[in-house]
């Protein structure tokens, strides 16, 4: 088991002498194993091509009519905005659901997933899950704002009736287009398994 395990030894000689030891052995839990999804391209809000709902727990990106059905499996969103410009967020996020025209206000189920912009990350390098248990812990932001190419992303998705809660990590690797909503991003993602 994970933790700290205490030991206490009482070695006696043949003469009667005493001596007492005690050994903590701390135990850590092996890192897991992850999923790595690359070249997940979304499109913005006004985009007919590329969806702009994405489930991690199958890498799905959904159009609106999918997501409207599959709810319960939308993490994060991708929309183009006049001040967030290239930006990804949760269902429960305002801007996202100002973006796509009050879509979320009748969903039943919004997923809260949390986000936050990694620094100092080697993206490429991450082969388990313990530098994305490290980086999206103590997430509290239901977006992440004028991303751009190379950012880093944590996030952690919400616990719902069909599974749990996973940590996972993005990096943007392109974003495209010259038409406000029609705008794409391509990220890579690696989650926890």
């Amino acid at each position: 088991n994970t933790g700290i395990e205490k030991f206490m030894f009482v070695i006696t000689d043949d003469a009667g002498l005493t001596k007492e030891l005690t050994l903590n052995i701390t135990t850590t839990a092996a890192a897991g194993d992850i999923k790595s999804y690359t070249a997940v391209l979304m499109g913005g809000q006004g985009n007919v091509n590329a969806g702009s709902f994405y489930s991690s727990k199958d890498n799905t990106v959904m159009f609106q009519a999918s997501a409207i059905t599959n709810q319960s499996s939308v993490d994060f969103v991708f929309w183009y905005g006049a001040t967030s410009l290239y930006a990804i967020g949760a269902p429960t996020n305002s801007d996202a659901n100002t973006a796509f025209t009050p879509l979320f206000d009748s969903w039943t189920t919004k997923n809260d997933t949390k986000f936050k912009k990694v620094t100092g990350v080697n993206f490429d390098g991450i082969t388990d899950d313990s530098v994305i248990t490290a980086q999206a812990t103590g997430l509290t932001d239901t977006k992440v704002a004028s991303l751009t190419v190379n950012d880093v992303v944590a996030f952690e998705t919400a616990a719902t009736s069909t599974y749990a809660s996973r940590k996972g990590i993005f990096k943007v690797l392109e974003v495209s287009g010259t038409s406000g909503a029609t705008r794409t991003i391509k990220i890579q993602v690696k989650i926890q398994d």
